[in-house]
């Protein structure tokens, strides 16, 4: 990835939004970096400009002693910060499994309705789940309750009307780096009377 220099920004947020900007314009893998391209980035960016001044004249001018090395060492403590992401997040990809379990289940998954004679196919797999980092699971467009039974899962227990529905939302889980990783997912069901 190409960087370019972002110096001029008035917060945290807005720096997190040219930074993602800059992120999704390059040729970096958005798939597995994104996020740590942005956070690092983000996190050894510091405004060159606060108040009209430099950032060192800002930080330093009419400091004492004890202020400025205050000062340095929150600035090597965030640079740390972001080493350690960084570092975690390429041994994420070498020597050991980016995301840890420590439980299986089996999942089956098919149509829920077919008739008699119907030919169905359905999917078995087996999920691996960590049950000491629990997702992050959204619902879009509906209202329902969220619950965390502490397995590694979310769930969601909701109220239908008759008819076909299809369910969507967004699932995050927290790799080693610390970093999180979000899916969207999407579920149809035929409700009956």
């Amino acid at each position: 990835m190409k960087s370019k220099s972002i110096n001029r920004f008035e917060t945290k947020k807005e720096l997190l939004l040219l930074t993602e900007k800059m992120v999704e314009n390059s040729a970096a893998n958005l798939k597995e970096d994104k996020q740590v391209l942005i956070d690092v980035y983000a996190g050894l960016s510091y405004p060159e400009m606060i108040g009209g001044v430099s950032w060192e004249q800002a930080y330093f001018e009419n400091s004492s002693l004890l202020s400025a090395l205050a000062i340095i060492t929150t600035l090597q403590n965030d640079i740390l910060h972001v080493k350690q992401l960084a570092v975690y997040h390429c041994l994420a990809f070498g020597c050991q499994a980016s995301y840890p379990f420590n439980e299986i289940q089996p999942i089956a998954v098919g149509p829920l309705v077919a008739r008699e004679n119907d030919s169905i196919e359905l999917k078995v797999t087996i999920g691996a789940f960590d049950t000491s980092n629990i997702p992050v699971v959204t619902l879009n467009n509906m209202s329902g309750r969220i619950h965390y039974p502490g397995d590694g899962t979310g769930r969601i227990r909701l109220k239908l009307h008759r008819g076909m529905h299809r369910i969507s939302g967004t699932i995050s889980i927290q790799n080693r780096s610390g970093v999180y990783k979000t899916a969207d997912w999407e579920y149809q069901i035929h409700v009956s009377d």
